[in-house]
């Protein structure tokens, strides 16, 4: 009598794969809403570091030379940085649902020695997190607290 050898069979059922994508499926539909809260943390920071970075280029423009007037003036969805003698030079929004609260002035101008002329704090409030912007008397740059 010849024996049969049975194959034995190295797989995975349809409901064992079935029951895997189901939680693979589960687990990225509640990954999303996380990176898309870390996107826009993400877009507050690179706001931010642009907005210091404009800053210094309205200061560099502004020393040592009088006779030009450049301006980092501010609107409800941005701001502007503004040649007085031409136009507009840079304009910039705000990321979505944040709001620019300009306690001191709309304008931001530097002397000819670099320092700030009207100090003061501006605040920047987003969904999730308040900035105070603050630009002391006598100093040549701005710093950012996180409230």
């Amino acid at each position: 009598m010849v024996k049969l050898k049975a194959h034995k069979q190295n797989g995975f059922t349809l409901l064992e794969i079935l029951i895997v994508l189901g939680v693979w499926s589960l687990l990225i539909l509640l990954s999303a809403p996380l990176h898309i809260s870390s996107i826009e943390k993400h877009q507050e920071k690179q706001f931010l570091k642009t907005f210091e970075s404009d800053v210094m280029y309205v200061q560099n423009f502004s020393v040592g030379a009088p006779d030009r007037s450049i301006v980092l003036q501010f609107r409800e969805d941005g701001y502007s940085v503004l040649n007085r003698v031409s136009d507009e030079i840079i304009r910039r929004k705000t990321p979505a649902g944040s709001i620019i609260d300009f306690r001191t002035n709309k304008e931001l101008t530097f002397n000819k020695h670099g320092s700030i002329s009207k100090p003061g704090t501006i605040s920047f409030k987003t969904k999730n997190t308040k900035y105070n912007i603050i630009f002391p008397l006598g100093k040549a740059r701005c710093y950012i607290e996180q409230q």
